[in-house]
């Protein structure tokens, strides 16, 4: 089973329609709106509502966007985190015993789904112009385009038709010189799109025209780091203007297609392109040091603070102490759009939404303790 645990970082911003400048996500629309009470009533409303045919990445039309379970919220520092649930609808799943090979449950197409299970964290700090955004993703994929547009579609059906939902890469060149002053260069990749048509070829770096298509590496790694002057030069290398299909390394003879290097700093690797920038996505591999639950899940607590880690490494924002008390949400500070908007689909039986503050519970008349529901109106 594959453990590597992805993070993709995003900034969330907000601007007019018929502007260029972002807004202040408190004060949005010239008024003081607040986008955090419609992103918190957007994540009541898709628990509730599971979303069919959102769109995906690289697909669109059959899969079903929801939450695995109430998001968590955090009033105080504007924090809220869970788990997107997905899964593709209508197609058939059958479940079988890998030892025996025999079915072990046939699932009905029309009801049942095979659904994977990615995290989110957002935090939206007041008088900021942005907000941070972790979304987890496997290799090849991930639920940063459902979450973006169901969002998006959320907050225009509020009446804020007027203004445009930004959710952009982010990773800027100071994540590049932090990671590349302060950590490990652990490897460096030459790639040349040719191969060698003979071993003595290979032997003497012949690449003529009659060399065959494909991909010749040459790799150097250390378990450790490379040296300072590999540090220097990958830093020379990705900062180059390149003007041709070719990246010179060395006047005497060679030329590269691509060069990729990968830096690891406090246990975060990141892989870099020198030549096709493009391909350097916001993907930030945080395997080291987490934990994971007896379903060999990552933990939520582990994520948490893997997520506050990686907004400080890449937005230079400190984290934060999130209390894991849970109380009830006072729901009117969460206006939902008006009943005609939403998507026709079966609501669950409740809306639950988890609450962390710092403020204590209050205790309920004839109860112990105060619950973490609140019915669905």
């Amino acid at each position: 089973m594959d453990k590597r645990v992805l993070f993709s970082t995003y900034q969330l911003t907000v601007c007019l329609k018929n502007g260029r400048d972002n807004q202040f996500l408190d004060q949005f629309n010239a008024s003081d709106n607040d986008l955090f009470p419609l992103l918190v009533s957007f994540f009541q409303d898709l628990y509730s509502n599971p979303r069919d045919g959102a769109s995906d990445e690289g697909k669109s039309g059959n899969l079903q966007f929801t939450l695995n379970e109430p998001a968590v919220i955090d009033i105080k520092n504007r924090i809220v985190y869970g788990r997107f649930e997905s899964g593709f609808i209508g197609q058939r799943l059958k479940i079988k015993d890998r030892v025996d090979r025999t079915t072990a449950f046939t699932g009905d197409k029309s009801r049942h789904t095979n659904v994977s299970e990615l995290f989110f964290f957002i935090r939206m700090p007041m008088r900021s112009r942005e907000a941070y955004c972790v979304l987890q993703r496997k290799s090849h994929y991930g639920l940063k385009t459902s979450f973006h547009s169901e969002f998006k579609k959320w907050v225009s059906a509020a009446g804020f038709s007027n203004i445009t939902i930004n959710l952009k890469p982010s990773l800027p060149g100071s994540v590049f010189h932090k990671m590349l002053n302060e950590g490990a260069l652990k490897q460096i990749e030459f790639i040349i799109n040719r191969i060698p048509g003979t071993l003595d070829k290979l032997h003497q770096r012949d690449l003529d025209d009659n060399s065959e298509r494909g991909k010749f590496i040459t790799l150097i790694q250390s378990p450790f780091s490379l040296s300072d002057h590999w540090k220097n030069f990958v830093r020379n290398q990705y900062f180059l203007n390149f003007s041709n299909s070719n990246v010179t390394i060395d006047p005497a003879v060679e030329y590269y297609q691509e060069i990729t290097f990968s830096l690891e700093l406090n246990g975060k690797i990141k892989k870099f392109y020198a030549r096709q920038k493009s391909k350097t996505l916001p993907d930030i591999d945080v395997s080291e040091g987490m934990s994971f639950d007896p379903d060999d899940e990552p933990s939520i607590k582990s994520l948490v603070e893997k997520s506050q880690e990686v907004i400080s490494d890449v937005f230079g924002k400190e984290p934060v102490v999130i209390d894991s008390e849970q109380v009830l949400l006072n729901k009117t500070l969460l206006p939902l759009p008006d009943d005609s908007v939403k998507l026709d689909i079966p609501s669950r039986e409740k809306t639950h939404v988890k609450i962390e503050t710092d403020e204590p519970k209050k205790p309920k008349a004839n109860s112990k303790k105060a619950s973490g529901d609140v019915s669905a109106s």
